[in-house]
């Protein structure tokens, strides 16, 4: 059995602009961020994917919503696609992190390298954990919600997760870019718990 995912991240806060790391802090969409989901929502409806699983931060949750306005969904909400915990980062400007933990951290950070995997902020999660997290709730979803496997499903999530899963379905260690409201398709390979990268939308 073979799933077709489409995972998107969030539109457009206030502390994207500002280049301030949200992780678990519940920022709301900008005007900006609305009407990038409003034309995601537009890409997207071709496909007419029937379920959609969301982070519960609202950020996540409301361009799910605004994504379904242009095609009906189900949206089911779990904080286990929230953004990474950013530990003693959270909160803080990107050139402040830098200068507190140096270039070097945020390069590891960026990552797609397998030994940086490894890697997280101080008292926050590391990217592994980002993805095993991530993973392990959809294999979950999937088996508890999904009945028609020739039915794609969407994910609205945020960039640190979904950059680790694009990689780690890729299998490269080239990094990706992930501006807001991005699109990847990837395919789940149910039997055997394996990713597959088809392309970005």
């Amino acid at each position: 059995m073979k799933l077709n995912v489409f995972v998107f991240r969030h539109g457009e806060t206030d502390w994207n602009v500002a280049t301030r790391f949200q992780g678990h802090t519940n920022i709301m969409l900008n005007d900006n961020g609305r009407r990038q989901a409003q034309e995601l929502g537009e890409k997207l409806r071709p496909f007419k994917i029937p379920l959609i699983a969301s982070s519960d931060l609202a950020r996540a949750h409301e361009t799910a919503k605004i994504v379904t306005s242009f095609h009906p969904a189900k949206i089911i909400i779990s904080e286990q696609l929230r953004e990474a915990h950013l530990g003693d980062t959270e909160g803080m400007l990107r050139d402040d992190v830098i200068k507190t933990f140096s270039e070097e951290s945020w390069k590891r950070w960026r990552s797609a390298k397998p030994e940086d995997m490894d890697f997280g902020w101080p008292n926050g999660e590391t990217k592994r954990d980002q993805l095993t997290r991530m993973k392990n709730y959809i294999r979950k979803f999937v088996s508890e919600h999904v009945t028609d496997f020739s039915l794609p499903m969407g994910v609205s999530t945020h960039g640190g997760v979904l950059a680790r899963l694009v990689h780690h379905a890729d299998n490269s260690p080239t990094e990706v870019q992930i501006p807001n409201c991005v699109v990847y398709h990837l395919e789940y390979v149910v039997p055997v718990d394996r990713w597959v990268f088809k392309g970005k939308v």
